[in-house]
């Protein structure tokens, strides 16, 4: 049994996009006409199809011969050369061919920009309408200004409200206030106040005050030392007047060397450069007295006589109370206790 097929075609409603049969004049959901669509549907075929029909001249072949024939007939009766014969077919370059390939390569880019400007619109108008202005940068927000910080109690405030009442500063912030006033108070008598400069001793007070002072145990002589006490009866003393105020050296019963260097615990140590390593031997003693030797010293060993006046040199020598002797050029006054030994 044969059946009878119906083919239906259908058009978009270029208003609300629904579909609606081509035999149709109107939209039957908005009401629009087809009639534009229709019409706007075969333009935008024909932008797509890349291709832009441009009306131009064009004469038959049979008139332009003529034309060129004549042009050479009133050439000949001037007088003027023959123009060169063009052959039987004139070529006629299209002036707008190159306008026509531009325009054809504008309009294949520019269906693929055309479907995203239809769906942002949401109509085939997108083309017809300007772009939008660029909406202008908000400005910038200024810099807000610091909240001011108090510095408050932790009491609880009092509520209610107040009708014109003075509002009583938090204690911190009188605390501070009071502070400042006091140290501009403080400022303030400090200026006006002169300033004592401290009274100076005088020198003399100074002197006696020093007078009054114990004097520490100086050695004989700057850098003359001796290592530790020897053992043995103390004797007498080496009395040196290097300083004006004098230092002494023990003599004691024994033998010991007189040198610059140490050589044993019981040396007596004269640091100088007068004086060799070692420079002389000392035996005291209370049936021989006070007995010097000099062991070849570079600056020697001398004796002043408490009678004389000058010194001499000498390799052995007994010295006596109130003699001066001196190792190399360091002097010293001898000065020995009396009756050493005596009961």
């Amino acid at each position: 049994m044969a059946t009878d097929s119906t083919e239906l075609t259908f058009v978009r409603c270029p208003s609300c996009r629904s579909l609606v049969p081509a035999s149709q004049t109107r939209c039957r959901m908005c009401g629009a006409s087809l009639d534009a669509g229709t019409q706007q549907g075969g333009d935008d075929a024909a932008r797509k199809s890349g291709r832009v029909k441009q009306r131009t001249m064009s004469q038959p072949q049979s008139d332009l011969n003529s034309a060129a024939d004549q042009l050479r007939k009133e050439h000949k009766s001037s007088g003027m050369e023959e123009l060169p014969d063009s052959g039987d077919e004139i070529s006629v370059d299209d002036p707008l061919s190159g306008y026509v390939e531009e325009v054809e390569s504008a309009e294949t880019d520019a269906p693929a920009e055309a479907p995203a400007a239809k769906s942002a619109n949401g109509g085939g108008y997108a083309s017809h309408e300007r772009p939008k202005e660029a909406s202008p940068m908000p400005p910038k927000p200024r810099d807000e200004q610091k909240p001011k910080v108090f510095a408050e109690s932790g009491r609880k405030q009092s509520g209610g409200l107040s009708f014109n009442k003075e509002r009583s500063e938090p204690p911190v912030a009188r605390n501070l206030a009071s502070a400042a006033e006091s140290d501009d108070a403080w400022s303030s008598v400090n200026e006006e106040l002169p300033v004592e400069e401290p009274v100076r001793e005088p020198r003399a007070s100074r002197e006696k005050e020093q007078r009054h002072t114990p004097p520490s145990a100086a050695p004989a002589r700057e850098g003359a030392k001796k290592a530790e006490q020897r053992p043995g009866r103390l004797f007498g003393w080496l009395v040196s007047y290097a300083n004006p105020d004098g230092s002494a050296l023990e003599l004691r019963e024994g033998k010991f060397f007189v040198t610059a260097g140490s050589l044993k615990p019981s040396d007596m140590i004269i640091q100088d450069p007068s004086i060799s390593t070692p420079h002389a031997l000392v035996n005291i003693s209370a049936a021989q007295g006070f007995a010097v030797q000099d062991l070849m010293s570079d600056r020697g060993v001398w004796i002043r006589r408490r009678e004389g006046d000058t010194y001499q040199r000498e390799e052995s020598l007994q010295v006596k109370h109130g003699d001066w002797l001196r190792f190399g050029d360091v002097e010293y006054l001898v000065t020995l206790i009396a009756h050493v030994g005596a009961k």
